[in-house]
């Protein structure tokens, strides 16, 4: 019994001090781990008087139910017999301090929640610019206008000419414009329609993307051809 109490002394500031990161006594103070590291020293103490005890009430139970000579045979073997009880209950013991030692924490360390927060935050994309008759710009670059020109052909051509030229609805190549020539005016005709003049609104068709990216085109078709009297309807 002393030999248990002197290791305990011996490992118990030891196990204060292992506070494995990321594991559930990560969260716990020195002064909590040695104090259960106390407190499983006793119950191991106790559980051993308890194993002794056992044993020497079933070698009485065995000298009175089977006689000396049994009971002689049962103290014989008592050496080995208790060895591998100890050993047993001492292995069990380890083996559920280990696995406290590196069972993972449900909730992490504040500087794991805060690395955690910190990469979310990096990875969220930013969010895209609203494009509207405030914020809506020319575009120039050869993908927005091929976009915008198959928009054009799909959804505008029958109307308004494959060029432009004009049709159903005036021409777009001319200088002259009905509802206005920025990118603005051409932007929110396109967008809210002309309902009295026959235009659907498109809006609810076409993402404001796609509207910004028609206009452009649109806005660059100016000169290339056309007839006397135009305007975007």
């Amino acid at each position: 019994m002393q030999r248990i109490f002197s290791i305990a002394i011996i490992f118990l500031p030891a196990l204060a001090q292992a506070q494995p990161n990321g594991s559930i006594l990560s969260s716990w103070s020195s002064l909590e781990i040695f104090l259960a590291g106390i407190g499983a020293l006793v119950a191991l103490v106790l559980m051993v008087q308890t194993i002794a005890l056992y044993d020497s009430t079933a070698g009485l139970i065995k000298l009175e139910s089977e006689g000396a000579e049994a009971y002689k045979r049962f103290q014989q073997k008592r050496t080995r017999r208790m060895a591998l009880r100890y050993a047993g209950f001492i292995g069990a013991t380890l083996l559920a301090i280990v696995g406290l030692m590196n069972i993972p924490t449900g909730a992490g360390t504040a500087e794991d929640i805060s690395n955690v927060n910190a990469e979310a935050e990096t990875e969220v994309p930013p969010t895209a610019p609203i494009i509207d008759e405030t914020t809506v710009t020319m575009l120039t670059d050869e993908q927005s206008l091929a976009i915008g020109q198959s928009i054009f052909d799909s959804s505008c051509a029958s109307c308004h000419g494959p060029k432009g030229e004009g049709g159903v609805g005036p021409m777009l190549t001319d200088e002259e414009w009905i509802h206005g020539g920025t990118i603005t005016d051409v932007f929110t005709t396109i967008r809210d329609g002309v309902p009295e003049k026959g235009m659907i609104a498109w809006e609810s068709q076409l993402s404001a993307k796609n509207i910004q990216q028609v206009a452009s085109y649109i806005l660059q078709m100016e000169g290339s051809a056309g007839a006397p009297l135009s305007s975007i309807d």
